[in-house]
């Protein structure tokens, strides 16, 4: 079982406002929008990205 920490909390308390924000994201339009501005994606890039807020769509974006 986990310890509940100071840490732990402070940590759950900026996850949770950001994983709402980011559900917010109009994910399947962010691959147009990166072409617009000169980005363009590989395909599977893209999909990965219009999938939303998984680990690999903010590797992805992270890596532009």
């Amino acid at each position: 079982m986990t310890t509940i920490t100071n840490r732990l909390l402070a940590a759950y308390r900026v996850t949770i406002p950001a994983r709402a924000a980011l559900a917010e994201v109009a994910w399947p339009e962010i691959p147009s929008l990166l072409r617009a501005l000169g980005c363009e994606q590989s395909p599977e890039n893209a999909a990965v990205i219009a999938a939303g807020i998984g680990d690999g769509s903010t590797r992805a974006l992270v890596a532009l």
